[in-house]
């Protein structure tokens, strides 16, 4: 989008500049033209019913972005707007308000942010602008219902659909799990957390302080000098009542990186590696993607990177399966092409681009929240937290072969 000016984006809103306060005057000033959701315009309709209304009240403020009001997803922009929005009508001022979903935000939204059907609607307006946000972010992720300020039944549904999706508890609420799902790539940082990556050598005193935080699983990296799996470490982990699973990353930092002579030549030597190391056949590699890659980039070098390294573990003695660590929608570009069996989503980088605004992939494993130590002395270690899916399948000591010589 290009540069536009504050007066420019409160035109484009259509409904004049509004100072963002809950007076019934400024909460129905002009009314939004509606669309049907699910019609040809009805979801783009309702997303840019929403982009007007967060326009017409905060678009005089510097720190609220400039948002393109013609309701396409996913969009950064609109992703940070919400935030906004979300801290006025949690009560921070708006001229205090920002687009960063911190710990004061998550506070607010635990202590007064729960909504429920039938929230919302003429007579509580600052309930009703919650609603309104909460919608919004519902419509970014796809859902199909009306911008409306009402909690109503279609929103309801959408609730349930994006909790199921995501392996939250399915209440048909906007709880902070939602809320925070919805929003920002981390999600809820107070949910358990049953897997970690790391890459530092788990020794037995790690392993126990692993096991004493109750994590389950770790995953560690197949090659690299100072952060590959050790002699016998796999044994420590297994040792402890761990699982684990592998990762392949050599640099794959930036977009030169990654090619598809690139993808066949790292696909041999972590196919080579998890076979001396005994990992069974069907093994998920999780192939690295460490940067804030672009659509554009993901189809022109991650996509060929991709296939060599498909091409390479289809050609090994041991057949292992694809995986991807990276944003989300690299993960889903990829599982969408059936170019990844499963993903470890980049979930901590919370500004990348294709984070903010896209949803969980539909094949996901791991979503790796936050970095953290666990431990003390001997067994301290620094680790990401990982939240794991259902779906998730880690090596256990029992699932564990004869290393290929």
């Amino acid at each position: 989008m290009s540069p536009l000016s504050r007066r420019t984006l409160v035109s484009a809103a259509g409904l004049g500049l509004l100072a963002p306060s809950w007076s019934a005057t400024t909460a129905h000033a002009t009314p939004l033209r509606t669309g049907t959701a699910g019609s040809a315009d009805g979801a783009d309709g309702e997303r840019s019913r929403m982009q007007r209304w967060l326009l017409s009240r905060y678009a005089r403020f510097d720190a609220f972005p400039r948002i393109d009001p013609r309701g396409r997803r996913p969009d950064a922009a609109t992703m940070n707007g919400l935030v906004f929005a979300l801290q006025h009508a949690l009560g921070i001022p708006a001229a205090e308000a920002s687009i960063v979903l911190g710990p004061t935000t998550r506070s607010l939204i635990a202590a007064t942010g729960l909504l429920r059907p039938g929230d919302g609607g003429d007579a509580d307006d600052r309930r009703s602008a919650l609603v309104r946000v909460f919608q919004g972010a519902l419509l970014m992720d796809g859902a199909d219902l009306r911008f409306t300020g009402v909690f109503d039944s279609a929103t309801e549904s959408a609730v349930r659909r994006v909790q199921a999706r995501d392996e939250l508890p399915v209440t048909g609420e906007a709880d902070p799990a939602t809320w925070t799902g919805l929003l920002v790539s981390t999600g809820d940082l107070s949910r358990t957390a049953r897997a970690v990556d790391t890459s530092t050598t788990i020794t037995a005193a790690r392993a126990a302080a692993l096991r004493e935080a109750g994590y389950r699983t770790v995953g560690r990296y197949l090659t690299g000098r100072g952060k590959r799996y050790g002699d016998g470490e796999l044994d420590v982990i297994f040792d402890a009542g761990l699982t684990t699973f592998p990762i392949m990353q050599e640099s794959n930092r930036a977009v030169g990186d990654l090619s598809a002579t690139t993808g066949e030549r790292q696909g041999r030597s972590a196919a080579e590696r998890a076979g001396a190391l005994g990992f069974p056949e069907d093994t998920v590699i999780f192939f690295a993607v460490d940067f804030d890659i672009s659509d554009d980039e993901s189809r022109a070098a991650a996509v060929p990177y991709f296939r060599g390294v498909g091409r390479a573990l289809g050609q090994a003695p041991r057949r292992f399966r694809p995986g991807v660590y990276g944003p989300r929608a690299l993960c889903t570009l990829l599982a969408d092409a059936s170019l990844a069996e499963a993903s470890f989503v980049s979930g901590m980088s919370t500004g990348y681009r294709g984070n903010l605004g896209h949803r969980l992939p539909s094949n996901w494993w791991y979503d790796q929240i936050e970095n953290t130590h666990v431990g003390h002395g001997d067994g301290r270690v620094e680790v990401d937290r990982n939240i794991v899916s259902s779906r998730a399948r880690p090596v256990s000591r029992a699932d564990m072969v004869r290393p290929v010589s």
